[in-house]
């Protein structure tokens, strides 16, 4: 009976040792941002989206999401698709129809999702 508890004690302290316990890690966030693109008015629905950065040009097609009436925290939770870019300054400019329905100076900090209302 002593053997066993010896034995019982023995396997008990090195399954014990062998746990490692809670690592923690530190990872940083990612350098982007986010667009969403927001209407009121139902025949908006593609968009082409133009930024420039720095002389660089990105352009992009992007699908509007709808603005619904009851929607009281629409600016706090932005639900809908969102498009990932770089951040800092951006010139864009927001075409639908080949006319330009949107066109501004923005800029945007890291993980930040600016809303666009059209």
């Amino acid at each position: 009976m002593k053997r066993v508890c010896i034995f019982l004690v023995v396997v008990l302290g090195i399954f014990l040792n062998g746990c490692t316990g809670v690592k923690s890690t530190a990872v940083g966030l990612d350098n982007e941002s986010f667009l969403s693109f927001y209407s009121a008015d139902r025949s908006i629905s593609d968009i082409e989206v133009n930024l420039q950065q720095k002389g660089t040009i990105k352009a992009f097609s992007a699908e509007v999401n709808k603005m619904t009436r009851n929607s009281t925290n629409f600016q706090k939770i932005p639900n809908g698709k969102v498009y990932s870019i770089s951040t800092g300054m951006h010139d864009i400019s927001v075409t639908h129809n080949g006319k330009i329905i949107y066109s501004k100076k923005i800029f945007i900090g890291n993980q930040e999702t600016k809303i666009i209302k059209l």
